[in-house]
């Protein structure tokens, strides 16, 4: 797992593990034989774990929460598509493809 500052994208902190499991009772992620590096000066080397598995109290995001449902720009009506970009870009993606077929929905095909 990578940690990015939101403004700059720059790698703060980096988690590995061998595997790592949602707890539903805990609500959090557990991790397996873990390691962590908390500055980018310092990636290179991780610190391992004295214990087997391992939880960070601030990883809450349970595993739905990673999913994206793959939908179809031409299903999707104005209002779904704008905030189906607007989510995109907040995750750091390129939306120029979708802004396009967003803007085609206003366009008018009537000019034959």
């Amino acid at each position: 797992m990578f940690e990015l500052e939101p403004n700059t994208f720059r790698l703060t902190r980096q988690i590995s593990a061998e595997r790592a499991r949602w707890s539903q009772t805990l609500k959090t992620w557990v991790f397996e034989t873990a390691g962590a590096a908390d500055t980018a000066a310092s990636l290179h080397v991780l610190q391992p774990f004295p214990s087997q598995a391992t939880t960070f109290s601030e990883l809450t995001e349970p595993p739905d929460y990673f999913l994206k449902e793959a939908v179809q720009d031409k299903q999707m009506n104005f209002l779904q598509l704008d905030r189906y970009i607007r989510d995109l870009q907040r995750s750091g993606f390129d939306t120029v493809k979708l802004k396009v077929q967003l803007y085609r929905k206003f366009s008018c095909h009537c000019w034959r």
